[in-house]
C-alpha cells in the first residue's frame, strides 16, 4: 500500500487490523469532522480488564444509534508483551488494532501523547491529527453507563465526549506559575492572583473553618484563600471510594501474573489520610490550602463525599475547569494527589505516595530529595519519572550509603538544578534488600554474581525502556557521570521492558 501523506498516516504509516476483513485502509477513517481514539491498553492491566468492557459497550451503542456513527473510530495500541497475549486480548474489542509486529510507532505514539498509563483514551481529529481531548478515559471511568456522553451535536465536536477541548503546554505538563496562569487566566474575570485556579470560586465545606469565619457565604475567591500559599490539589471521587478503574502504570515488577488482593479502593483508603494530614498541619500553624477536584458523578454525590472532607471544593459545576486541571496535570487515575509552592510551582505530581510515606507531616510540603534510598516499593516512582537507579552489592548499609552519595549526590543534585520537574529521580539500595530483587526481575538486570554493582535508567513512563550501564570497571564519580550525561543527550541505547 502507498501510504498517503494525510495526518492518520504520518501516525500510523501502515494499515489498521480489523477482525472482520484482516485489515482497513487509513483512509476509510480519516476526514473532516472525524474523530478517532487512540486506545492505549494490555492484557496484563488489572485496570485495563474492567475498563475495556466499559468501552466496548459504549463503543456499540454508539454505532448502533449515533447519527455521526460512522465518523467514529477506536484504535487499540497494544502494550502486551508479546503477539499470543495481543490477539487473544483484541478478540474481546470490537474496534481496530495497530499491528502488534509496530512496536516502533506504538512507542512514538505513546511518547507523543505522553502517554503515563493504561487504559489511556484519546481522541483525536481524524482530519488534522490534534488532540481533541487527552483523557478521555477518565471522563467514562466517572461515567461508566455512558448515558451523557453522546450529547454533541457533531462528531467534529468530540462525538461522544461532548467536552471542550483542554489545551495543554507543548512540552507536556506546565510546570512554572505563568505557564498554568496563561491556561486558566481567562476562564473568569477576576482571575489576576488566583494563580493556578484562575478566577475559580471555591466552595467551603460547612461550618466554616475558623479561619474563614469573616467571609460571608459559602464561596470565596480563589485568590482570597490561597494567594501566597501552598496548594494540595486533591483529584478523587466517591465511586473511587467505593470501587473505581485505576490506570497501571506499569507491568507488574514481576513478569508472573500478579496477586489478586482484595483491599479497600485507594480513594477510601487515602481520602481520611490526607484529611487528618489536612487538620494536622493547620494546628501545626502551616500556610496551606487542601482543594478537592470532583470526578463524581452527580451534585449529590459530590456534596456527600465533600462532607467527609474538610477542604475547600471547585464547584462540581465547573466541569470545563476540572477538565483542564485533569490535563494539566495528566492526572493518571484516583485519588491523585497535586502539591504546589507559593508560586504554583509543581513540587510534586505524587502527593499521595509524600503524605502516607511521612504520617507526621515532618517533611511538608514533600520537595522530592535529589538522593533517595529504596525503602519500599517503588512501582510509584519509576512510574512517575524516568530513574537512575543504583543497586549495589554486598550488604554493609553504612559502607553502601558512603558510595551511594559519593558516585550519585552530587550528579542528582546538577541534574535537578538544570530540569525541570518531574525530571529524572536518583534512586539507590543495597542488592541485599528485600525489594530488589523484584525490581531486578522487571527491569531485566540479572548479573553473574550478587556481588556486582548495578547501574541504569528506567524509563517507564512513556518509553518503557532500560537503559543500563556497560563501561566495566569498578563505577567511579567521573564515569556515573557520562553516563548520565548520554542518557539526558539522548545517546544512549535502550532495551523495552
Amino acid at each position: 500500500m502507498a501510504v498517503g501523506d494525510s495526518a492518520l498516516s504520518a501516525l500510523f504509516g501502515v494499515d489498521l487490523l480489523d477482525k472482520g476483513d484482516g485489515s482497513v485502509k487509513l483512509e476509510s477513517i480519516e476526514g473532516a469532522g472525524k474523530v478517532v481514539a487512540l486506545y492505549f491498553s494490555a492484557s496484563w492491566c488489572g485496570p485495563c480488564q474492567n475498563f475495556t468492557p466499559k468501552l466496548a459497550a459504549m463503543y456499540d451503542n454508539f454505532k448502533a444509534t449515533h447519527a455521526n456513527a460512522l465518523d467514529f473510530d477506536v484504535v487499540f495500541v497494544s502494550s502486551d508483551r508479546d503477539e499470543a497475549s495481543f490477539t487473544g486480548y483484541y478478540q474481546k474489542m470490537p474496534w481496530l488494532a495497530l499491528p502488534f509486529s509496530q512496536r516502533a510507532t506504538k512507542t512514538v505514539l505513546s511518547k507523543k501523547y505522553k502517554v503515563q498509563g493504561i487504559p489511556s483514551l484519546v481522541l483525536l481529529d481524524a482530519h488534522t491529527g490534534e488532540v481533541i481531548n487527552g483523557d478521555a478515559d477518565s471522563e467514562l471511568m466517572g461515567n461508566p453507563t455512558a448515558t451523557d456522553l453522546d450529547h454533541a451535536p457533531t462528531a467534529a465536536q468530540l462525538g461522544p465526549w461532548g467536552t471542550d477541548i483542554a489545551t495543554r503546554d507543548s512540552d507536556g505538563v506546565p510546570m512554572a506559575a505563568k505557564d498554568l496562569r496563561t491556561a486558566l487566566g481567562t476562564l473568569e474575570a477576576d482571575s489576576n492572583s488566583g494563580g493556578v485556579l484562575g478566577g475559580c470560586r471555591l466552595e467551603l465545606p460547612s461550618p466554616l473553618p475558623p479561619f474563614r469565619d469573616s467571609i460571608s457565604g459559602a464561596l470565596v475567591p480563589a485568590c482570597t484563600v490561597l494567594e501566597g500559599k501552598v496548594k494540595m490539589i486533591y483529584f478523587s471521587a466517591l465511586w473511587g471510594a467505593n470501587g473505581s478503574n485505576l490506570r497501571a502504570l506499569s507491568p507488574p515488577l514481576s513478569h508472573a501474573p500478579a496477586p489478586q488482593l482484595s483491599v479497600p479502593p485507594p480513594c477510601k483508603r487515602f481520602t481520611p489520610e490526607l484529611a487528618a494530614m489536612h487538620t494536622l498541619l493547620k494546628a501545626q500553624g502551616r500556610s496551606f490550602e487542601t482543594v478537592f477536584v470532583s470526578g463524581d458523578k452527580t451534585l449529590e454525590e459530590f456534596r456527600g463525599y465533600l462532607s467527609e472532607m474538610p477542604f475547600l471544593a471547585l464547584p462540581f459545576e465547573e466541569r470545563a475547569k476540572k477538565q483542564q486541571l485533569n490535563s494539566l496535570f495528566k492526572v493518571n487515575g484516583i485519588p491523585s494527589l497535586v502539591i504546589l509552592d507559593e508560586m504554583d510551582n509543581v513540587i510534586t505530581l505524587n502527593g499521595r505516595a509524600a503524605v502516607s510515606a511521612d504520617p507526621k507531616g515532618v517533611n511538608f510540603p514533600w520537595h522530592p530529595a535529589p538522593l533517595s534510598r529504596i525503602d519500599d516499593d517503588v512501582s510509584d516512582i519509576i512510574n512517575d519519572a524516568p530513574v537512575v537507579l543504583l543497586l549495589l552489592g554486598g550488604k554493609d548499609e553504612v559502607a553502601g550509603k558512603a558510595k551511594a552519595e559519593m558516585l550519585l549526590a552530587e550528579k542528582a543534585k546538577a541534574v535537578r538544578s538544570r530540569v525541570p520537574l518531574p525530571s529524572l529521580r536518583f534512586l539507590w539500595a543495597m542488592r541485599s534488600s528485600e525489594v530488589v530483587p523484584s525490581l531486578i526481575d522487571f527491569a531485566r538486570l540479572v548479573t553473574r554474581s550478587e556481588e556486582e554493582d548495578i547501574l541504569a535508567v528506567l524509563h517507564v513512563p512513556e518509553e518503557q525502556q532500560v537503559y543500563r550501564y556497560s563501561g566495566g570497571g569498578e563505577l567511579t564519580t567521573q564515569s556515573v557521570s557520562a553516563f548520565v550525561d548520554a542518557y539526558c543527550a539522548g545517546t544512549l541505547s535502550g532495551v523495552g521492558l
